[in-house]
Parts: C-alpha cells; structure tokens; sequence
C-alpha cells in the first residue's frame, strides 16, 4: 500500500514568489511548475493519494487539462507555511473534517501514518526518486526524514564553463556534503514540538545565503533552549557552507571535522523533543528547486540536458565527480 502525498503550493505568508507570482503557476517549457511534481508523484508506486495546498480554486483550474491516475484533492491554503503543511495533513485523514478536533484522529486505524510532503518547485522529480526514498527511509525508526542529496549528485547541474548552472549552499559534515532535499516523510499525529516551533523556523530562515536569516537562525538558537553546542554547529556549519562557496577546500576540511552527521542528528532530535534523522535521495531531482528568476531560466534552458544527466545517474551510469 502507498502512502499519501502533500503538495505545498500557497502563495502566502513565508512564501518566496517569482516573477511576483505563486511558483506552481510559472511556466517551464509551457507547463506549469506543479504539474512537473504531480506527475512524478502520479507515476510514483508508493504514492495512493496527492493533496495540493494553496488557492485551492486557481490551482484546480491550473490543472484542468491534464489527466492523473491517482486520486487528486485540493485543500485551501492558509496563512502561514505551517498551517498549510498541518491542514494538508490531516486532509489525508478521510475522517478528519477542518476546523474538527484533530486529537479524535488518534484513536483512527491511520494514526501511526507517515506522509510525504513535497514542494511546488521541484520540476525534475522522477517517480523512482519518491519511490526510493519512501521505500527505503528508515520510517519505523524516525516520525521526521529530512531527504537529503549529495553534492556529487548536484555538481553536473552547477555552471561549467559558458554553459550556466546553479550554484547551490551545501552542508558540510566530517561525512559528507549534502544540500536539503525539497521533501520529507513525516508522522503528523506523533510531532508535537516539530510542528509548532521547528518547521517555521526552517522555512522562515531556509534561505541561509541571506545575512538577516542567518541572525535569525542564532536567535532562534538561544531561544529554542539548544544551548551551546547547538550554537556552536549551527556556526560551524555555516562557516563551512562559506568556505565550501568560496572553494577554500583546506580551510573547510578543517572546520568540518567538528561536525559530525549522527552527532548532529542526534542532538537534532534532543532538541526537537522528536524522533528525528536524514536519508539520502537516489538521485537529484528532489534538490534542484528554482527559488528565483534566474534559476528559473536557466532550467529552462537546460531541461533537456539536465534530464538527460538525471537518467544517465538514476541508471548508475553517469560519472560523479570525485573531488568535491
């Protein structure tokens, strides 16, 4: 049996728009943004329902011409991020009626489900890249897995040359470089403390190449109670995201070995008052996202390529790049 899927499309509070518009509207090579991400999950073995968040009335219009197998539902979006994650999942719950007293859902045959929750923005997810991480993300284990994916996966994708790019911020850890997936499996019924304090501060401060949320992040920090170590990774890491941008490898390898992955998660989900890890996605169409104007243009232009090199990895075939 598959899982539910929640797309997030609102245009609201926290919502970065492009072009001054909702990014499931904008158009890439003729098709609208979402439609890239409905299909994927459409053709996904796992996925047994897809439930879009956002103007509920304009995005059923948005996708009146094209045609999916699974069932397909549209919940209006709220005010905030949070709301929209929160109110789309508990859409998944058949029984659950909005405004309802979500605690009744726990005594339902579904209170221990999982479901996945993607982005809009994503238009290079394939259906075997849902279908690997859901089948092989550690979900007994976790009530949250963040995807992640490997810079390796992500560099062919980078400019070279006069061909253009996306230069993407990573995360550097004694293990691994890694750069945030756009989905993630979740319990939504077992998160407590994650849905009310961690998800809005990931999406208030997730665009860390910005001075002003990197502050916030540190505030944020000392406010969430984590303490000196706490601090102390969120700076290192940021300043091995800088080294790594600016391609100081040495200086970077050097700070890196302070951060160790499972020591972060592990402390991670102290904090967090949750059970809480990573997984790494097969391939790298989760983490490509185009979160501006350029980005947007460049995928445009690229798309074909890029799809090429996305089959190429996704069948082992194409060379990664070593030295990262």
């Amino acid at each position: 049996m598959g899982i539910d899927a929640v797309v997030l499309a609102g245009d609201r509070s926290a919502a970065r728009l492009l072009y001054g518009t909702n990014k499931a509207f904008l158009r890439l090579r003729g098709k609208p943004l979402l439609s890239y991400v409905i299909s994927a999950l459409d053709q996904a073995d796992k996925i047994r329902s897809i439930h879009i968040v956002g103007p509920g009335e304009r995005l059923r219009e948005l996708l009146s011409e094209f045609k999916y197998q699974k069932p397909v539902s549209y919940v209006e979006q709220s005010d905030t991020i949070l709301n929209n994650l929160w109110y789309g999942s508990l859409h998944t719950f058949p029984s659950y009626k909005r405004g309802s007293d979500y605690r009744l859902l726990k005594d339902s045959p579904e209170a221990e489900k999982c479901i996945l929750a993607v982005t809009c923005d994503i238009p290079l997810l394939e259906p075997l890249e849902v279908d690997h991480f859901i089948k092989n993300a550690p979900v007994t284990d976790f009530d949250m897995i963040f995807g992640v994916t490997r810079k390796e996966l992500l560099l062919p994708f980078a400019p070279h040359g006069s061909e253009p790019g996306i230069d993407f911020a990573y995360f550097v850890f004694r293990e691994v470089i890694f750069r945030h997936a756009n989905f993630f499996l979740m319990r939504p019924l077992k998160l407590g403390y994650v849905m009310d304090e961690f998800i809005p501060l990931i999406y208030s401060i997730r665009y860390q190449k910005d001075l002003y949320n990197q502050v916030k992040g540190i505030l944020a920090i000392i406010r969430a109670g984590a303490g000196l170590k706490g601090l102390y990774y969120f700076l290192t890491l940021h300043a091995t995201r800088a080294q790594d941008m600016k391609g100081r490898r040495r200086l970077r390898n050097i700070l890196r070995r302070g951060v160790a992955l499972p020591n972060v998660l592990k402390y991670a989900a102290k904090v967090l008052q949750t059970r809480f890890g990573a997984f790494e996605t097969i391939g790298p169409g989760p983490a490509i996202d185009t979160d501006n104007e350029t980005d947007l243009t460049i995928a445009d232009q690229m798309f074909d390529r890029w799809k090429q090199i996305q089959a190429q990895m996704l069948q082992g075939k194409y060379p990664l790049p070593q030295d990262v």
